[in-house]
């Protein structure tokens, strides 16, 4: 089976990861804090904390937001958030503050993103989160987002690990926004297997973060949301290789842009090829419907995904996005020969209609 995205593994990550559980040392040792500095240097922010998912990120993240200084709830921010989007961008505010406000903006048909949230003037900035998303690991403008606008930014750039804005800083430096949260799930540009990062460059934000990892603080509890030596180890090898990874989905990305398939088949989204990551190549199909397509390639031994059902119905471009989009196979693991395999059953597909 050709799969969709999956992680690459070498002898260097087991053996990173064999090392501590020689030690014994599984959890609250030095590994942890070991990752977060490596993610600091790599992204160039001055604070990042490590967590057990990208939706407990999301949660710390959003609590921080919501409190205020203090993570209590009851502050009532209004949340704006993108149509396209894996539900936990939405539903981790709706979790995080009592007196949930959430907005649902509908996408650009273009980039599967969304490149400004227009809010409800009456509000004060103070009084608004946008949160925008990095889909498929393209990076939206959050320098423009941040113009006129003095509230929260917190980026979801659970896609975006390795991905950089056109002014060359990586996506996780927070120049324009307060928080960014990535994931280091299993399929992500790097993986700890589950994880979370976010990082930011405020210090109070940051010891705030750590409380909410750490079961909180008196009159303020919170979960147990640590990150394990071992996966630690496993995200410090990892990252090592983020370079090469994004580089070899560069590649994948290129072979794919170069054949015909979006002018007999597809509209190909507009990512920027040189700062994306490349997590997802997301087509949108010109007639026929993905899931159609989607039976017909895993009858052929290939996985496809769909990204995303959309968070409101009301937003017209997200349900067409999704009524024809399909994700094809990219990741560090596709040899030439499957990817060539891919582009030809889709031909195949199409010529027997």
């Amino acid at each position: 089976m050709i799969k969709y995205n999956q992680p690459s593994i070498n002898e260097d990550d087991i053996n990173a990861v064999n090392e501590v559980l020689r030690t014994g040392n599984l959890t609250q040792g030095s590994k942890v804090e070991e990752f977060e500095q490596a993610i600091c240097a790599y992204c160039g922010c001055d604070y990042a904390v490590a967590l057990n998912s990208g939706t407990s990120a999301l949660y710390a993240a959003y609590k921080v937001a919501n409190g205020k200084y203090g993570f209590q709830d009851g502050c009532g921010l209004s949340c704006y958030v993108p149509a396209n989007t894996f539900k936990a961008t939405k539903n981790m505010f709706e979790i995080a503050d009592n007196h949930y406000c959430v907005t649902v903006a509908d996408i650009n048909l273009k980039t599967g993103s969304v490149e400004e949230f227009t809010f409800n003037p009456v509000l004060d900035d103070y009084e608004c989160l946008k949160v925008p998303v990095h889909f498929a690991g393209n990076p939206v403008d959050v320098e423009k987002m941040r113009e006129d606008f003095s509230g929260y930014i917190i980026e979801d750039a659970c896609h975006a690990l390795g991905a950089s804005y056109d002014c060359g800083s990586k996506v996780g430096s927070c120049k324009y926004s307060d928080m960014t949260v990535f994931s280091t799930h299993a399929i992500k540009t790097i993986t700890t297997g589950e994880g979370g990062i976010v990082t930011t460059n405020n210090r109070e934000y940051y010891e705030q973060l750590k409380l909410i990892r750490n079961h909180g603080s008196d009159g303020n509890p919170s979960f147990n949301f640590r990150m394990t030596d071992f996966q630690a180890a496993l995200g410090i090898s990892q990252l090592k290789r983020i370079d090469e990874f994004v580089e070899y989905r560069k590649m994948i990305a290129s072979t794919y842009l170069e054949s015909d398939l979006e002018a007999k088949y597809f509209d190909l989204p507009d990512i920027d090829f040189c700062n994306s990551s490349w997590h997802l190549f997301p087509v949108l199909l010109k007639k026929g419907k993905p899931e159609h397509l989607q039976s017909f390639l895993l009858n052929k031994g290939i996985q496809t995904q769909r990204h995303y059902k959309p968070l409101s119905n009301s937003c017209p471009n997200a349900v067409e996005w999704y009524e024809r989009e399909l994700s094809l196979p990219i990741h560090c693991e596709l040899i030439m020969e499957q990817q060539d395999y891919v582009i030809e059953m889709i031909g195949e597909y199409y010529y027997g209609r």
